[in-house]
């Protein structure tokens, strides 16, 4: 009896201290939220454009942080995203919105679940018309490692959902800067297919542009009418 006795008490108090150790945690995590969010909507206010390369990073960050919170998950992901986001937003705080793509907050290293996205990634943010998707190409990067740590975790099917919408957001970059690269073209076709005529002897120039998969498209030409 005694015996019985002195383990239900040992249960009792090893559950109470667990209890009084999760609900402060779960307290700072919801104040680490709220303070990061208010953070965001003061920049917004500021004047700092929402889509920039650093602005779009953060807010990825803390979109991820507040899924995996609210999923209960306490795991590396969400420390990771809490991280990343503080770190941005207190440098574009100190330093001003524009903050150069070679100089982000370094990662901790995952496995690369879609190589040819990674590269696709890189590709993007050295691009000549980089500006055009930089809100894209910056949530892009983060739905990879989010990616990479969900697959770390738990294997492909967690990191499934990550992937797909790495895949979105790499399509949406790519259709921006085609945007940019010929605005004047898309312009005029829009023209001549409204008139019903079009110049003698005017002809696009071919271009040729990377895929979705990393691949050239073969050059295209738009011939003109007879």
């Amino acid at each position: 009896m005694v015996l019985r006795t002195s383990a239900l008490v040992c249960t009792l108090a090893l559950f109470g201290c667990s209890a009084t150790t999760i609900v402060p945690e779960r307290a700072a995590m919801t104040d680490r939220l709220t303070q990061i969010e208010a953070r965001l909507a003061a920049l917004q206010l500021a004047g700092v454009d929402g889509e920039s390369y650093a602005i779009s990073e953060a807010r990825a960050w803390f979109e991820l942080a507040l899924d995996t919170n609210s999923q209960g998950e306490r795991g590396a992901l969400l420390w990771e995203a809490l991280g990343q986001a503080d770190s941005i937003l207190r440098r574009v705080e100190c330093c001003g919105g524009s903050i150069q793509v070679q100089d982000s907050v370094s990662i901790s290293r995952t496995p690369e679940v879609r190589p040819d996205l990674w590269a696709r990634l890189r590709s993007l943010q050295q691009h000549d018309y980089f500006t055009c998707a930089q809100g894209d190409i910056a949530r892009l990067r983060v739905q990879l490692v989010a990616a990479g740590h969900a697959y770390d975790d738990l294997g492909w099917r967690h990191a499934r959902p990550f992937v797909e919408a790495a895949d979105r957001y790499e399509r949406q970059a790519e259709a921006k800067i085609d945007g940019c690269l010929h605005p004047l073209g898309s312009a005029r076709t829009e023209e001549h297919s409204g008139s019903g005529k079009a110049e003698a002897g005017s002809e696009a120039l071919p271009l040729t542009l990377p895929s979705a998969h990393g691949y050239p498209e073969a050059p295209t030409q738009r011939r003109s009418k007879q």
